[in-house]
């Protein structure tokens, strides 16, 4: 086994021990969580082609969850490589991570979810296509009740929700236009009409 997969598994080892929410404590109830108005915590994808495409979600999530005392807090969990690529309207903080954030099984420090966990999120919403055991761990870690993948996971441990949304690789808008339908026809339909397109921000 070479190096990198010793690693990986050792990581998805220590990714699993240290998950402290395997079990749900009681029934949750998506409507429940968002009727509270509780942060909601994006993970954004580190490939450059998803993050542009998948950037264009956030000022839908922000139309879904708007209500008469004002949308919900929604905070961004990306590489600092975009922290200047989304518009700042559309989220209350953001949390920027870099290499130097990552133990030596290239996981996020102890640090980094601290920081995460403090934001005191009620939804997590992975926005990765591709398995991330990183983005997967941080989901995890952060309490939240809901925690939402794109699809089904390897690491499903660390999730309770899954939106299968097909993939269309050749057009990433697409696949997230997808995941912006499935949300509001899930979760979100007394918000208004279902996008029939990405929002060009």
């Amino acid at each position: 086994m070479s190096a990198t997969g010793l690693r990986n598994k050792l990581a998805s080892f220590y990714a699993s021990a240290h998950h402290k929410y395997t079990q749900e404590p009681e029934p949750v109830s998506f409507f429940q969580e968002l009727g509270r108005k509780g942060p909601i915590l994006v993970v954004m994808p580190r490939e450059a082609t998803c993050f542009e495409a998948a950037r264009h979600v956030l000022p839908h999530l922000r139309q879904f969850t708007t209500g008469d005392d004002g949308p919900a807090r929604i905070h961004t969990f990306l590489h600092e490589t975009y922290k200047n690529w989304i518009d700042s309207r559309l989220i209350s903080q953001a949390v920027a991570w870099g290499d130097g954030d990552l133990n030596a099984l290239h996981l996020p420090s102890n640090r980094l979810l601290n920081q995460v966990a403090g934001l005191h999120c009620d939804v997590a919403l992975d926005l990765n296509v591709d398995e991330d055991l990183g983005s997967a761990y941080v989901v995890g870690m952060t309490g939240a009740q809901i925690r939402i993948s794109l699809g089904a996971r390897q690491n499903r441990q660390f999730y309770n929700v899954e939106l299968r949304v097909p993939v269309n690789r050749d057009d990433l808008r697409q696949t997230y236009l997808g995941l912006t339908r499935q949300l509001h026809n899930t979760f979100f339909r007394t918000s208004g009409e279902a996008p029939t397109e990405l929002s060009t921000l």
